[in-house]
């Protein structure tokens, strides 16, 4: 038995890949979507989804159009309903530390907005960040081996779902929709044999 953990998330912006994870000018989560599953049952073991809002008394985000433009998510949305960001982690951490495998699709975006999570609220958890960055044998990522079948192009996630599952994928760029669609592709690319 394995325990696979699948996520996405949606930020503020892009990360910056240039600068160093914990820049002032780095992007900040906005929504979280995850799920731990067996992957002989395929039993979901445990899972989250949240809206992320600034911790107390840290001031307003500014969310970049590009950003807003895609997932829709208003300050006043998080406010509202969002769990301050450094809770959102200590949840995501406690549930990676179960997983022997995380996937994403896009995982090099996600391991980033981690990273940059990671440096801004565990900083002196220097061994866990570490493990985080390097250990590669403990992350899938479906868009890379969706493309291996797909013709070798990176596809969208749309495009990856419309293939492997001749469905439309519905609530584009919300966590909680691209974060199954990330599991199922996981799941799909393990029956076809598509090694990490």
């Amino acid at each position: 038995m394995a325990l696979i953990l699948a996520v996405d998330t949606e930020s503020t912006d892009l990360p910056n890949y240039k600068n160093p994870s914990e820049g002032d000018d780095q992007p900040h989560l906005m929504e979280v979507a995850a799920q731990l599953v067996d992957s002989e049952t395929m039993q979901v073991i445990d899972s989250m989804n949240t809206l992320v809002k600034p911790v107390d008394g840290w001031p307003m985000w500014v969310i970049a159009p590009r950003a807003f433009e895609a997932h829709k998510i208003t300050m006043e949305m998080v406010m509202d309903a969002g769990i301050p960001e450094d809770r959102a982690l200590e949840q995501f951490m406690a549930m990676y530390a179960r997983c022997d495998i995380r996937t994403a699709f896009n995982t090099t975006h996600e391991n980033r907005m981690f990273r940059i999570a990671q440096k801004r609220y565990m900083p002196t958890a220097e061994d866990i960040m570490e493990e985080w960055k390097s250990n590669k044998d403990r992350y899938y990522c479906t868009m890379i081996h969706a493309g291996r079948i797909m013709g070798g192009k990176w596809p969208k996630l749309g495009e990856a779902v419309k293939f492997f599952f001749n469905r439309e994928h519905v609530d584009a760029h919300r966590a909680q929709p691209d974060m199954l669609a990330a599991s199922d592709l996981y799941f799909e690319l393990q029956k076809r044999q598509v090694a990490a």
